[in-house]
């Protein structure tokens, strides 16, 4: 259903030329979506570490090639580890890192979305991207969820 909403809302602003202002519709949007996913298996977003992990999972579904190898190797690590010990200067640079993934993935598809009509090429950008990322944050999460049931 979030993929459909913002599929609807990227072509429909990309028809208007608005791409810069979809960005936080859209972050919002990816927050939510994976937010949804983590209370279905019945892992909360709020504490320190579940934020961590949140980004973790959001960088590691933007990438490509060798690095998506190795975040998901450090993303699966983190699923069989259990209890995650995160400061704040753990979660700045996680930040920085997811921050700078979503802005490489986001730049042209939002540069594109701001022309008029055309933009709704890169409006569908918003729902691909977001596929992305749900489909990767529910097989981890369903993982993860798995993982604690075989523990117990």
């Amino acid at each position: 259903m979030n993929v459909a909403i913002s599929a609807v809302e990227g072509v429909g602003l990309g028809v208007l030329g608005i791409g810069v202002p979809d960005i936080p519709l859209f972050l919002g949007m990816i927050l939510k979506s994976v937010y949804q996913i983590a209370l279905a298996y019945g892992f909360g977003y709020e504490t320190r570490e579940e934020r961590y992990f949140i980004l973790k999972l959001i960088e590691t579904a933007l990438e490509d090639g060798e690095a998506v190898r190795e975040k998901n190797a450090a993303v699966d690590q983190l699923l069989y580890k259990g209890e995650l010990e995160v400061d704040e200067d753990m979660l700045g640079e996680q930040v920085e890192t997811t921050s700078q993934a979503l802005s490489e993935e986001l730049l042209y598809m939002k540069f594109i979305q701001g022309l008029p009509l055309v933009g709704v090429i890169g409006g569908a950008g918003d729902a691909i991207c977001l596929k992305r990322v749900t489909d990767y944050a529910s097989l981890k999460y369903q993982k993860r969820f798995l993982a604690g049931w075989k523990k117990r």
